[in-house]
């Protein structure tokens, strides 16, 4: 029997299955609300069938502004009532998150000081935190307590307190932030035991939950599983509940990373945690888990009572539902590009295999109801393709998907065979197993030319193009090459085709990534993989600059540097010659030149022309090349728009 969908007793609490939607940053919400957008993002996962859901972390005091739109406390607090009522209403217990960030923000959006115990430089914004004094700690602890009473009086099943990453209770903790002499300095577990006896004196009979950070992944002086067991042995008649991370000032990266993270990576500091304490523990397991199987696994193991379902319920709401009706979830891929929006672009949370996350109200909205009408020609069977097929049947339409080439999947299909991450192999099952469960009909080894369309479907049929992107013919566009090729010059290839390449015709292959994306990192980690030697040439000052916003920058650079990647960055192609190619420095104007009889160029790809028609629309990599979001996007609002009209008017 699945344990996953067993019922279980928390505290008070008799919960439906072993799930847990956790606390993370939206941009849905503002300052002063809970919105109706946040409202609908979480009532869609609880409809779902979670059991157990925390709301995005609120800052108890007006000091505290994480980022731009994280909600404060005192003022959203007209905006409980309605969560509380629509989450209950789909038997979802519903917590209230609660924490202050310390010195993890930015003065960017108060213009005053951040405050921490000691002061500390924030990695990743360089800014400097200010001390707080003790009547400052006092109100913070009144904070949590408010907060406390906030949900006992909006009928919330309790609170959760945040202190894992980005939280001022881990800086008391930590050795590496709370350099104090007083009290609070020698004993850094005050802070937090003050706030949780606040907490629970106010709300006794409701859940109160703990995120604590068993590693700070800080060896020379940072807490330790070990260090962590010693904590909660002193706040464990506190808490019903642990949900365990990693991760300091310094790891940020770690804390929730991508699919390089192997399934269950935070188990080991979770056993060491385990076998040092000496009071019983009920936790909630966070190891990005993204499948039933998974799930299961980790259910298995000793204390755990539920699974952190948080990005498989982003990438797919009926999570639950699909397994338990025996039909494949639309799988998290684990890429991170569009559930991780705490940077400087503000974006909504969303996804990148389902971008109607972060989207919900919008959504249900504009899509019209299914009925018969008529036919619908998909070109192209990428992942756009794909999407618009499925998404044009389940709307009635009679959908043909033509293919070029003798498989469909397109670079879901050429990644999945080659890629160190096996979730893009997943999702490509996902699609075909679709499209062969839909009435899609596909036709694969036919290309359709301008002369076709005419001939081969009537003046009325839509057509959407999904024919990808191409590659540039004359690379020395893209590269910006001041000389022409010479004899015996290094061959020029996109990345997709590095991916299916025998590199052994080749001894001196060459990455050239000028826009610092995941691409050439793919290609750099596919290459790795297969113990193949190369040179990687950026004009960024560090290897794989845009993967920052998916916390795979230090990990990418560090998979390099192990594997002994010849690194040349500030750096710019100028030039082929026979044998090799010389790169010029960004700001000297040196002169490198580098071996090389194959360049891997990952340089941004060019839309495919649109058949020019009036019943053709472009859609994904041929409208722009942008991303399997965008493409999955287009898809579905090129298809909506089609069927908003009466059938007998398409």
């Amino acid at each position: 029997m699945s344990q996953l969908f067993e019922n279980w007793r928390l505290g008070d609490l008799d919960l439906k299955n072993r799930s847990y939607f956790g606390p993370h940053p939206s941009n849905l919400c503002r300052r002063d609300s809970f919105t109706p957008s946040y409202r609908s993002y979480l009532a869609q996962r609880a409809a779902g069938g979670v059991a157990l859901m925390v709301t995005e972390y609120a800052s108890v005091t007006p000091d505290d502004w994480p980022y731009e739109y994280a909600p404060l406390l005192g003022v959203a607090a007209g905006s409980i009532a309605p969560l509380v009522k629509e989450i209950s209403s789909h038997g979802t217990q519903l917590i209230l998150g609660l924490n202050h960030c310390g010195g993890q923000g930015s003065s960017s959006y108060s213009q005053a000081a951040m405050f921490a115990p000691s002061p500390f430089v924030e990695a990743s914004a360089n800014e400097v935190s200010a001390e707080l004094l003790i009547p400052d700690i006092e109100a913070i602890v009144a904070g949590f307590r408010t907060g406390a009473e906030m949900a006992r009086e909006f009928g919330l099943a309790g609170v959760e307190i945040n202190a894992g990453q980005n939280s001022l209770a881990r800086q008391f903790l930590s050795p590496l932030t709370n350099l104090r002499s007083d009290s609070y300095g020698a004993n850094r577990a005050l802070f937090l035991g003050q706030v949780l006896d606040s907490v629970r004196e106010v709300a006794p009979k409701h859940l109160v939950g703990l995120r604590l950070c068993i590693d700070e992944l800080a060896p020379w002086g940072g807490l330790s599983p070990t260090d962590a067991a010693g904590i909660y042995d002193l706040v464990a008649n506190t808490v019903d509940y642990l949900v365990v991370e990693q991760g300091s000032i310094y790891t940020q990266h770690l804390t929730h990373p991508d699919f390089h993270a192997p399934q269950g990576f935070l188990n080991p500091a979770i056993e060491r945690f385990l076998e040092t304490i000496t009071q019983s523990c009920h936790v909630i397991a966070v190891n990005e888990i993204v499948e039933f199987d998974q799930a299961e696994t980790e259910l298995a193991r000793p204390s755990r009572v539920a699974v952190d379902l948080t990005k498989a319920l982003i990438a797919d709401p009926a999570f639950l539902a699909h397994y338990q009706a025996g039909k494949q979830p639309r799988p998290c891929i684990a890429c991170n590009q569009g559930c991780q929006v705490r940077d400087r672009r503000n974006p909504k949370i969303s996804c990148a295999v389902n971008p109607d996350a972060g989207y919900e109200t919008e959504v249900l909205v504009a899509r019209p109801q299914p009925t018969h009408r008529g036919n619908l020609v998909v070109i192209g069977a990428g992942i756009a393709g794909m999407e618009a097929a499925l998404c044009g049947q389940a709307l009635g339409w009679s959908v043909r998907l033509y293919e070029q080439s003798s498989r469909i999947g397109g670079q879901l299909a050429t990644l999945s065979a080659s890629h160190l991450n096996n979730n893009i192999a997943k999702l490509l099952g996902y699609y075909l197993c679709e499209i062969d469960n839909s009435k899609v009909e596909v036709i694969c080894d036919t290309r359709i030319s301008l002369a076709d369309v005419g001939t081969r479907f009537s003046a009325n049929c839509p057509i959407l193009v999904a024919s990808g992107a191409r590659y540039k013919s004359q690379p020395w566009n893209i590269l910006g090459l001041t000389k022409a090729a010479t004899l015996n010059a290094p061959k020029i290839i996109a990345a997709d085709q590095a991916m299916e390449l025998d590199f052994s015709l080749y001894q001196h292959p060459v990455i050239y990534d000028p826009i610092g994306g995941p691409v050439a990192v793919a290609v750099a980690d596919a290459l790795q993989a297969r113990g193949i030697n190369f040179v990687f040439i950026t004009p960024d000052s560090i290897a794989a600059a845009l993967t920052s916003m998916t916390q795979d920058l230090v990990p990418a650079n560090a998979r390099l540097a192990r594997a002994g990647v010849r690194l040349i960055t500030q750096s710019k192609v100028i030039a082929l010659q026979s044998e090799s190619i010389v790169a010029m420095r960004n700001y000297s104007g040196e002169l490198i030149e580098v071996a090389a009889d194959i360049v891997i160029d990952c340089s941004p790809l060019t839309a495919n022309p649109c058949f020019e028609v009036a019943s053709s629309i472009a859609i994904g990599d041929a409208l722009a090349p942008r991303g399997w979001q965008a493409g999955i996007l287009q898809a579905r609002r090129a298809v909506q728009e089609l069927s908003k009209f009466e059938p007998s008017n398409v």
